[in-house]
């Protein structure tokens, strides 16, 4: 193998981080920077000059599809020599490692692993008697499971030990398990905790500020006989703290191995010049990182762009303006925001436009269960033969009527050649189960009620009436975590709030058919809609990043809880999507949870917004002008001391605004002396 062939393609500090095969090495990789180039070739390196063989290696990643890459990208060098390198997310691993030694931990062979839904339906048939919500109640166990808080109330405790039990009696893990059993497995048994640790001579991990402590621990077992870690990551890209990923195990790498080598990729290959520049400007605010500054060899390239707008309705517009009058294809552009229901206008008037989108990690928000369900109930009652919307509607809240009850009604409905809702009546007769008679009973008064009221309530007051007559938020408040409870009352608010444009029942029924047909993805030229969480990893030509307002980016349960930090790694993350262009968008007012008047979002200001612009010219350092004690003017907040200098930002406790850190680089004060 010519191994000069793959090294040339490579920078010098990318070599470097591929030649240096002993030791602890930290590579910490910038935003667009070729991480998985080295990582891949790193490996490769290592094959070619025989430092090991193929199931000596092992390379660990966050998601499945990045294991499938890294395995796609050293076949192609390597060829069949890769085919025994171990390449998994850690979940895989354990796995793998169970599988192997199963019985050790109580479990057979043939153990099953459940998902989100199996882990959910035994919570539910456990807490049936109490007033919880099973969907709460599995998001603290499993809080409780990853270690993410250290103790349960007696009842939750209770909770989760019939959870453990049924698991195990079921012959089946979750995910969290497969960790920890793995751990619990090297912990009982040293001389398989041996094997894999003298096995595993080189390990490498992707994205290693996404680790957790559970993950960070396996690691530890494995590396008790040498320290060859490869660590890949860059704690500015770090977004993920919801799911227990710490950032500060990456801080913390030159600690836990004291002779770790850090190198530094800061060549940037996806980004102009000026949306680097707003990048760099936009995480030097954050404390916890180490320094480091993003370049390339890219053009300049425009200005990046803010979109100042009244409404969310005139961002959309404006952002669809500018994708129409593009000669760009589609796949060019991304549209991306901090939370999930700033995507209903977007589509809205995407749809308007007939521009073709793709919302990715999440549901469009017509086809989002909430949504679908009150449309069911509309369509039903401008068209009672509607089966498809009866056949939602009629068990939406439960009703007991289940699917031996409704072939009941689909057969005397097709032996009669009548709807589904004329033979319900007809099907009473025929069904045993008292439950469902009642059930089909209320559905069937209740149903009436809403005819009635279609005959002289507007689209949006009927909307009203349906959600009220079947206590449908007290039924997704019921059933859904408080999280999720929320985010689909929120998009409920916003569905029922839109609906005042349309006249007459007929007109939404019309429109709302255009809307869901318009929504077909095209997958090979259409625009990506998403959240910034989805984008990580990912890149664009052209990125529209909305909602920059306070209490959304960034969000308000991070301003509450001081995590600050974070918010702002999203937005640096979502700056570094972009390759050619970037705009940034706000609103003065936007519904959400009722309609707001909103304050630009502290982000902008950060990065030199002012005035309609951003700031391209640096101020001059004016750290030197003021020290910790002195008494300063701000033009908004009035008079105050400063109570820290660091870098370029200055902290000021304000006499009526209380502390505020501010950039010396964008801001004027006026040094009071006395």
């Amino acid at each position: 193998m010519n191994i000069l062939r793959f090294l040339d393609e490579l920078n010098d500090k990318q070599r470097e981080a591929v030649l240096t095969t002993e030791g602890p090495v930290l590579v910490l990789a910038g935003a667009g920077s070729g991480k998985t180039k080295v990582l891949t070739y790193r490996v490769a390196y290592i094959l070619a000059k025989k430092l090991a063989d193929a199931e000596n290696i092992i390379a660990l990643t966050f998601t499945n599809k990045a294991a499938g890459e890294m395995k796609e990208r050293i076949r192609k060098i390597l060829g069949s020599l890769s085919k025994d390198i171990w390449i998994h997310t850690f979940h895989a691993m354990c796995l793998r490692i169970l599988k192997q030694h199963a019985e050790k931990v109580g479990y057979p062979k043939n153990f099953v692993v459940y998902d989100r839904d199996d882990q959910f339906r035994i919570v539910r048939s456990i807490i049936k008697d109490k007033d919880l919500k099973a969907g709460e109640v599995l998001d603290i166990l499993m809080e409780y499971k990853s270690k993410r808080i250290d103790n349960l109330s007696s009842e939750y405790m209770e909770i989760y030990n019939a959870y453990q039990e049924r698991l195990k009696k079921y012959r089946a893990m979750d995910f969290e398990d497969l960790m920890l059993n793995t751990l619990e497995l090297f912990s009982k048994y040293p001389e398989i905790r041996d094997y894999y640790a003298k096995k595993f001579l080189y390990i490498h991990v992707d994205e290693y500020q996404d680790t957790n402590h559970i993950q960070y621990q396996l690691l530890k077992n494995l590396l008790i006989y040498h320290n060859n870690i490869f660590a890949v990551g860059d704690e500015d890209q770090s977004i993920y703290s919801f799911r227990g990923a710490d950032f500060r195990i990456i801080l913390n790498f030159e600690k836990d191995f004291s002779n770790a080598k850090i190198i530094f990729l800061e060549q940037n290959y996806r980004s102009t010049k000026k949306i680097l520049k707003l990048a760099n400007r936009v995480i030097k605010f954050n404390y916890e990182r180490r320094d480091k500054v993003l370049w390339t060899n890219n053009p300049d390239g425009k200005d990046p762009e803010v979109l100042e707008n009244h409404d969310e309705i005139e961002e959309a517009e404006k952002i669809a303006k500018i994708i129409v009058s593009s000669k760009r294809p589609y796949y060019d552009f991304a549209v991306l925001f901090r939370i999930n229901a700033l995507s209903k206008s977007i589509e809205e008037v995407f749809n308007k436009y007939k521009i073709p989108y793709n919302v990715i990690g999440g549901e469009k928000f017509y086809e989002r269960r909430e949504i679908k369900d009150l449309i069911a109930y509309l369509r039903l009652i401008y068209n009672p033969k509607d089966n498809i919307s009866l056949e939602r509607a009629i068990n939406t809240p439960p009703r007991g009527i289940g699917e031996t009850t409704f072939e009941i009604i689909k057969k005397i409905a097709e032996e009669n050649n009548v709807s589904y809702y004329e033979a319900l009546r007809p099907a009473l007769k025929f069904i045993n189960r008292k439950k469902a008679v009642e059930g089909i009973i209320d559905f069937l008064n209740l149903f009436e009620k809403l005819l009635n009221y279609s005959k002289t309530l507007s689209v949006k007051e009927l909307a009203k009436k349906i959600i009220l007559e079947t206590n449908y938020i007290e039924y997704i408040q019921k059933n859904e975590s408080t999280q999720l409870a929320r985010e689909r009352r929120e998009n409920i608010e916003e569905f029922v709030n839109s609906l005042d444009i349309y006249n007459n029942l007929e007109e939404f029924v019309e429109d709302i058919s255009v809307k869901t047909e318009n929504e077909i993805d095209l997958k090979n030229n259409c625009v990506s809609v998403m959240t910034i969480h989805s984008a990580k990893g990912l890149e664009f030509p052209v990125v529209f990043l909305i909602g920059l307002e306070d209490d959304i980016l960034p969000h308000h349960l991070s301003i509450e809880e001081g995590n600050l930090e974070e918010e702002r790694r999203l937005f640096y993350v979502a700056i570094t999507r972009a390759k050619e262009e970037l705009y940034l968008s706000y609103c003065k007012t936007r519904f959400l949870r009722g309609r707001k008047e909103l304050q630009i979002s502290r982000f902008l200001e950060e990065i030199g917004y002012k005035d309609g612009k951003i700031i391209w010219d640096n101020i001059s350092d004016l750290s030197l002008t003021y020290k910790k004690g002195d008494l300063i003017r701000h033009h908004k907040f009035g008079i105050g001391r400063v109570l820290e200098i660091k870098r370029n930002l200055i902290t000021v406790q304000f006499n009526e605004h209380g502390v505020k850190t501010l950039s010396l680089e964008f801001v004027k004060l006026e040094r009071i002396v006395k």
